[in-house]
């Protein structure tokens, strides 16, 4: 028997997936306008290149600790013929973590 992973959760990990991405093109975008920069724009656009790493990285940080969560219950539910359900809908660590509402994983 497999373990279940409700809709939501599949749902938010696709939505932080496309979020990881859109920061993927912003890097892209960020070195292509730092590569083609003038020197005077040389040092500003560079800088704009770093934050747009520092959003991708944390991006990417956010997806994988999903997914890892979401694996590590779904073999646990599959152990236990569970349904996966991360915290629940609301609440838990991730919502105290951003102050919100959690994303169900």
């Amino acid at each position: 028997m497999s373990a279940q992973v409700p809709a939501h959760v599949v749902d938010r990990l696709i939505e932080l997936y496309c979020q990881w991405r859109s920061e993927c093109w912003e890097v892209r975008s960020a070195y292509e306008r730092f590569t083609s920069a003038t020197a005077d724009e040389r040092a500003l656009s560079y800088g704009v290149y770093l934050a747009a790493l520092d959003r991708e990285e944390a991006a990417a940080g956010v997806y994988a600790e999903q997914m890892t969560r979401v694996a590590s219950l779904v073999d646990h539910a599959a152990k236990s013929h569970d349904t996966v359900e991360p915290y629940g809908r609301r609440g838990g660590r991730a919502a105290a973590a951003r102050g919100g509402e959690a994303m169900g994983v």
